[in-house]
Parts: structure tokens; C-alpha cells; sequence
């Protein structure tokens, strides 16, 4: 998993600029100064990660992990999101999201970064994945999804519809500036599998 992150946030990175502000949400462990420590320094970046995971043991191995690094004061570990973003006062000038398991979650998402300081040029990234099979493929992908999280500590989140993402995002009047497939699969049993990149702002 930590590949998968690491590939994804070394791209928004190198797009970022002296003294930005960046916003994560995470499922699952993940240490940025673990591989941008030097970066992060340079740019004088500042992280926020938002944990969206009831394991608080995983909030207090972060935590841990952090304290006493170089540039500790750089990264911001806050649990969940959905009472939490009006503790982050800066403006943040990137949003990424991993893993989404449903169109509720992503509205309520949608609905609380609203309540960051002036967002209206925000690069907000997601990564999940989405499918335009039928409603009953898609069911059943999530099932194996299902299977698969009993068995790794990995949360993958589930397949969603990409028509119905699309009109949400809409609805929640964002801005749909760009999207585009970044990496496909194909298992056995599962089938295809597409990840996509979305990018919006908020309008």
C-alpha cells in the first residue's frame, strides 16, 4: 500500500509550491517522512492527515512515528474527518482522497471541506475505484472486496459507479475538471479493475 501512496503523493508534490498546505485522508498507515522528508523540508510543506479509521491504534502509531523527526512540526495527524476539518486554520492549496466506500461518504466529505478557509482554488484529487458495469457486477465486486479486507489490514474501500460519481460531484456543485484512468487490472475471479484519477474544485 505504501507504494501505491507513495507513487500518487510524489506526483502532487512535485506540483506544489513553496509553503503549500496539503490535506490527505487515509484508511490506512502511512508516514510521509518516511520518503519526503527531504522535499517536505525544501518546499516548507505543511501535511494534515485526516485518519478515517476507527483503529485509534493506528492514529497513535503515527503519531509515535512522527515525534522527534526533523520536521515533525510539518506534519498534522487529525482523527476522522467528520467533525475535525475546522481545526486546520491554514488554507490548503491540495486535497487528496483515497479509497472510497460510498457516495455517502464522498458527499459528506464534499460537504465538510467546505468549511476550510477559501477553497475555491483548491486541487481536490481523488483515487478510488470505479466501474460502469451494471449495479449487480458491481455488488458483486464488492463482495470479494468484502473477503479480501478480512484477511489484510489494508482498507481498500469498494467500486463505485462512475456515472453516479460523476453526477454527485454535480449535484454538490464541484467542478469536474478532469478524469482519467491511471492504472487497470484484471483478476480471475474479480474481473476488471479500473483506478481513476479525478480532479475538481469547488465552484
Amino acid at each position: 500500500m505504501n507504494n501505491y501512496y507513495n507513487n500518487i503523493i510524489e506526483n502532487i508534490l512535485s506540483k506544489t509550491n513553496t509553503n503549500d498546505n496539503i490535506l490527505l485522508f487515509l484508511h490506512n498507515y502511512y508516514n510521509p517522512l518516511d520518503n519526503f522528508n527531504h522535499l517536505i523540508k525544501i518546499k516548507n510543506l505543511n501535511i494534515y492527515l485526516i485518519i478515517d479509521n476507527k483503529d485509534i491504534n493506528l492514529y497513535d502509531k503515527l503519531n509515535n512515528n512522527i515525534k522527534g523527526e526533523e520536521n515533525e512540526d510539518k506534519i498534522h495527524v487529525i482523527m476522522n474527518s467528520k467533525n475535525n476539518l475546522k481545526k486546520i486554520d491554514a488554507k490548503i492549496h491540495y486535497i487528496i482522497l483515497f479509497h472510497l466506500y460510498s457516495i455517502d461518504y464522498l458527499v459528506n466529505i464534499l460537504i465538510n471541506i467546505r468549511k476550510l478557509n477559501n477553497i475555491n482554488e483548491t486541487h481536490i484529487y481523488i483515487y478510488t475505484s470505479l466501474s460502469n458495469d451494471d449495479e449487480s457486477i458491481i455488488y458483486y465486486k464488492n463482495i470479494i472486496r468484502g473477503y479480501i479486507r478480512q484477511f489484510t489490514d489494508n482498507n481498500i474501500g469498494n467500486v463505485l459507479s462512475l456515472s453516479n460519481i460523476i453526477s454527485k460531484i454535480k449535484y454538490m456543485k464541484y467542478h469536474l475538471e478532469n478524469i482519467h484512468i491511471c492504472k487497470k487490472s484484471s483478476y480471475i475471479i474479480y474481473g476488471d479493475n479500473s483506478l481513476y484519477e479525478l480532479l475538481l474544485y469547488k465552484n
